[in-house]
């Protein structure tokens, strides 16, 4: 890992509930960085590691056997807790006030669905070749999606 690389793990922020899929994405690349910046002496278990901030307050963090987050504890105390499905996505997160935040998959790991502490929800809909074409969010407002032929 380049010295850039490390110097922008720094930045990093813990993945939010809005969007799934970049949740995931920003959630697996996190891992991989902590993975590269902790020492890991048991891979088969989770493993707790830290991050300095230019201030010089620790982040903690622990990380599953697939390098994944699952708590994330601030240096405040607050703590963030996220469980994982099989597919490698985040199936719930808890924020530092106990709020929870549930997501549902299909068979091929496209997000179905997400439950808000508020007892919101939004849903997706896919077609046979995984693109999206429904989706219906908090307030109730549906939209439709349309594909070319080249899609």
């Amino acid at each position: 890992m380049s010295e850039a690389q490390i110097a922008s793990a720094q930045h990093l922020k813990t993945p939010n509930a809005r969007d799934a899929v970049t949740v995931s994405r920003r959630a697996k690349h996190f891992a991989a960085v902590l993975l590269a910046l902790c020492t890991l002496a048991r891979p088969e278990a989770t493993h707790a590691c830290g991050r300095n901030d230019p201030s010089g307050s620790t982040t903690q963090f622990t990380l599953d056997a697939n390098s994944r987050v699952l708590i994330e504890t601030d240096p405040a105390g607050a703590v963030r807790q996220t469980s994982w499905t099989p597919f490698g996505e985040p199936a719930t997160e808890t924020d530092p006030l106990h709020r929870t935040t549930t997501h549902r998959y299909s068979e091929r790991a496209e997000r179905t669905a997400t439950t808000y502490a508020d007892g919101t929800q939004e849903a997706f809909g896919y077609d046979a070749e995984g693109n999206k074409i429904a989706s219906t969010d908090r307030a109730g407002r549906s939209t439709q999606y349309v594909y070319d032929l080249l899609n």
